[in-house]
């Protein structure tokens, strides 16, 4: 597992620390600037303004976990993950014995952000098994959720909506909550017209994980 801290005074830590090791004759491991889940190779956005989109958080990881074991059950069914950064839970889950029918990763449509994840969708490509279809969507909250709807019905869904809905660690601005409330009930359903049955809904918080420290799940 990923290391579970970060932050600038970690980094100046690590600084020191890696450049004492060099002095004494130890080699220096490189970060490798991506993140190995199981078959998945994964990066972040690069750090400026980005959402907190530059980090891989915790909530990510046990999610990936719940679906690797099974605990959250994805087999068939339609998936969207809001502000999805890297990812990481949505796509494992294509990558499953027994895949979801559907997977929309979606993220704000700022194209560091949403190139970032693209290219994870796009990276990962060979890893996705049958019948399951993968879609990257710039979204922005609050906006009209219809287009992700229309996403949501195709040839094995007569209704539209979603089955499950992940929303890792999207807690970090308080003025969004109301939208993401709204948010989460809107893609589950088109506006109280025709719902799809059972949904849940995946909700997780936690702390940062630093990349590219000893950082791969195999």
């Amino acid at each position: 597992m990923l290391p579970t801290s970060c932050g600038d005074g970690d980094d100046d830590a690590e600084d020191i620390l890696s450049d004492a090791l060099t002095i004494l004759g130890v080699e220096r491991n490189e970060d490798p600037g991506y993140v190995q889940y199981g078959p998945l190779r994964l990066t972040v956005a690069p750090k400026a303004n980005t959402l907190l989109a530059d980090q891989l958080f915790s909530p990510a990881l046990v999610l990936a976990e719940l679906i690797e074991r099974g605990i959250i059950q994805v087999a068939g069914r339609r998936i969207i993950e809001l502000g999805a950064g890297s990812g990481l839970p949505s796509l494992l889950a294509a990558t499953t014995v027994q895949p979801p029918s559907l997977i929309v990763v979606t993220d704000y449509p700022d194209e560091v952000i949403l190139g970032n994840l693209r290219a994870n969708v796009e990276r990962n490509n060979p890893h996705y098994r049958l019948p399951c279809q993968v879609y990257c969507v710039g979204y922005e909250w609050g906006t009209d959720a219809i287009p992700l709807l229309d996403l949501s019905q195709h040839a094995d869904h007569a209704l539209r909506g979603y089955d499950v809905v992940i929303m890792s660690d999207l807690l970090h601005f308080n003025a969004s909550h109301e939208e993401l409330v709204g948010e989460g009930a809107g893609v589950c359903c088109c506006r109280k017209v025709h719902c799809a049955p059972r949904v849940r809904q995946f909700l997780e918080v936690g702390k940062c994980c630093r990349l590219g420290m000893g950082g791969s799940k195999e």
